[in-house]
């Protein structure tokens, strides 16, 4: 697990996402994973899946909460080594609290 970044939703509970796999920048089995602990909770949900670009790395993932409270994940996604392109990802859910992503 590496390069976290967590943000608190506008219900309390925090989310965060991280990259992990065998290899930073030359493996393909690099994917971001995230989990939630819930507002007031001592144990974070087990970890699932946000990104896994088939063939390529995804790495070093930050997260926010939009102007409109949506969350929103952006992650370099590496090619040959150079990063190529960016992603990004929106949960609608994320003002009302209605998705907690897993």
């Amino acid at each position: 697990m590496h390069s976290s970044s967590i943000v608190e939703l506008p219900d309390g509970r925090l989310f965060t996402v991280y990259y992990r796999g065998s290899g930073e920048r030359s493996a393909d089995d690099v994917r971001l994973e995230g989990a939630v602990l819930a507002r007031g909770g001592r144990e974070w949900s087990s970890p699932f899946p946000v990104a896994d670009t088939p063939g390529f790395p995804d790495c070093n993932p930050v997260t926010f909460l939009d102007g409109l409270g949506r969350l929103v994940v952006a992650w370099p996604v590496i090619v040959l080594k150079h990063v190529v392109f960016d992603r990004s990802w929106v949960e609608e859910g994320a003002a009302s609290g209605g998705s907690d992503g897993g």
